[in-house]
């Protein structure tokens, strides 16, 4: 019935089926969701943007727009395709097709670029990851079968993809 993804909580035995979120559009099978304290993180990449909802799936607040520029939104068909938490807290983003590395904080605002990895183009899965010091970003290439490490650049505005 209907379409797009949904978010669903169960118990540690997967039973008790509660479904929270529903409607999600994503874009070839890709739809990344974390957990953070109270809060469930969306990449809702069909929409060029991350969700944030409470645990019983009240909309929190979104943020992220389409930016064929790459700055401060999101570029490419679908993206942001991955997301994770780096040390601080702050939501780092992963986007397919032109491997762009993203921070941002709690309301949305760019922190900066990360750096850009060397992936093929085209949607798929690229997972992100950041080390626990902040100063090394990780980002799975599915297609080339290898994991690409990126440093962080230091802190700074950001007025183009670097």
């Amino acid at each position: 019935k209907g379409y797009g993804f949904e978010v669903w909580s169960t118990d540690l035995n997967f039973k008790n089926a509660k479904q929270l979120i529903t409607g999600l559009r994503g874009c070839c099978g890709q739809m990344d969701i974390k957990v953070k304290g109270n809060e469930i993180f969306v990449a809702e990449n069909s929409r060029h943007r991350d969700c944030r909802y409470d645990l019983n799936g009240k909309l929190l607040g979104t943020f992220g727009k389409k930016d064929r520029s790459g700055e401060a939104g999101f570029s490419s068909c679908c993206n942001p395709m991955n997301l994770c938490f780096g040390p601080q807290g702050e939501l780092i983003t992963g986007e397919s097709s032109l491997g762009l590395i993203k921070r941002f904080d709690s309301t949305g605002k760019l922190l900066g670029v990360i750096g850009t990895a060397k992936v093929a183009t085209g949607c798929k899965n690229v997972a992100v990851h950041m080390s626990s010091d902040g100063k090394l970003a990780y980002m799975l290439d599915l297609t080339a079968q290898r994991i690409i490490v990126l440093a962080q650049k230091p802190d700074k505005k950001v007025s183009k993809v670097d």
